[in-house]
């Protein structure tokens, strides 16, 4: 199929050859082709290019699928999971979290654990009856004292919460950025590989501030705060559209081939090694996709962007 869709590129860009011309001609003789080719044309025809960042829009958004990512539910107040290499590995997340939870709260004690597997969710209730549902390849920590004089929660990867209302503060603690929660539903997305924190707010009220940091930054409802490279920035957005993951979609809105690489990762398992690694940088995308299967993706990004896709022993190659 790679080699078609190289076929139609060269058609779309007005780079074919009188023998791939040739070809292509054979390959529309078939009504099923013609319908395929048809797709990809009106994908091509809306992608939007910025030479300087070599920016693509609405490049994802075609080519649906039934087949759905399993959504694994757990509602427990206190759930540890074991990797699936065995029961040693998930006791050796706990000991590894142990302590870093002592340094946090500032005395021994066992944390309770919630972590998801690739391409995994789950949803979990805490001990004051709030809400998180927990995405792929995340990890969620508090301490055993939670709710006693404080509702704190160590988040490594990407949540949505539902939290409940009270007098006892509730902060989400995402890398270098602490957010205090007053009753509201919000999503937040900070995983360790991605070089972006962001916190959108739908409802309620939430303040973000820098580790140290005294000044806070306040969200409003259909606000999402953006930190990268230090700098905060606060922006009026679709706030549902950086939950959807919840219903099997993804928006992306201008996002770096890198960490769309590394969300695919997270999502189906597979390592993506990107050459040179400046082309993860260089390449941003914006579009949506809904229910997609990884060879769908990774068929729409090479079609539109350029870049080539090879499938390896360990993973999957993307190259200029």
């Amino acid at each position: 199929m790679t080699n078609r869709i190289d076929l139609y590129r060269q058609v779309l860009t007005g780079e074919a050859t009188p023998e791939e011309q040739e070809s292509f001609d054979q390959l529309m003789n078939q009504p099923e082709l013609q319908k395929e080719f048809g797709e990809y044309e009106a994908i091509w025809k809306n992608a939007v290019r910025v030479p300087r960042k070599k920016s693509f829009n609405d490049v994802l958004a075609f080519a649906r699928v039934d087949k759905q990512v399993e959504f694994r539910k757990t509602q427990r107040r206190k759930y540890l999971f074991a990797a699936s290499t065995g029961l040693a590995a998930g006791v050796l997340i706990v000991l590894g979290l142990l302590a870093v939870t002592q340094m946090i709260f500032g005395h021994e004690s066992a944390p309770v654990v919630v972590k998801t597997d690739t391409g995994n969710r789950t949803t979990m209730t805490l001990p004051d009856g709030s809400e998180v549902c927990l995405n792929s390849s995340s990890t969620i920590s508090y301490d055993d004292h939670f709710n006693d004089k404080q509702r704190r929660v160590v988040l490594n990867g990407e949540a949505y919460f539902e939290v409940t209302k009270s007098k006892v503060p509730f902060i989400v603690e995402a890398k270098d950025l602490e957010i205090k929660v007053h009753g509201t539903e919000f999503n937040v997305s900070a995983y360790a590989d991605d070089d972006v924190i962001r916190a959108s707010l739908e409802s309620g009220k939430i303040s973000v501030q820098k580790k140290g940091d005294p000044t806070e930054y306040f969200l409003n409802v259909g606000q999402m705060l953006e930190y990268k490279d230090n700098r905060m920035e606060i922006k009026e957005v679709e706030v549902e559209e950086y939950s959807a993951w919840k219903s099997n979609k993804l928006y992306l809105h201008d996002e770096s081939l890198r960490n769309i690489a590394n969300w695919l990762e997270r999502q189906y398992g597979y390592h993506f090694t990107i050459k040179p690694e400046s082309l993860g940088e260089e390449v941003h995308i914006s579009g949506s996709f809904d229910n997609n299967s990884l060879e769908e993706i990774l068929d729409a990004v090479t079609l539109a962007s350029g870049v080539s896709v090879k499938q390896e022993k360990d993973g999957y190659l993307i190259y200029k």
